[in-house]
């Protein structure tokens, strides 16, 4: 089985590992979260691109037909 078929497997059905990568999410979700607070708080840093930007989606599990 490829290494892209095995990681859909476990992300879809579920895999005993995936519980090994929980307190990574729990680590990202509190610095996602410290983040947006500060954001919101006005403290929060933003960036201005010197030239125009295009944004085409975000971060995705599966085919998203971008290509």
């Amino acid at each position: 089985m490829a290494m892209s078929d095995r990681l859909l497997a476990a992300w879809y059905e579920g895999h005993p590992a995936l519980k090994l990568l929980q307190p990574l999410e729990w680590l990202y979700r509190r610095v996602v979260t410290g983040k947006r607070e500060r954001f919101l708080a006005g403290e929060g840093e933003i960036y201005r691109s010197p030239v125009p930007l295009i944004v085409v989606g975000n971060i995705t599990v599966g085919g998203t037909g971008k290509t």
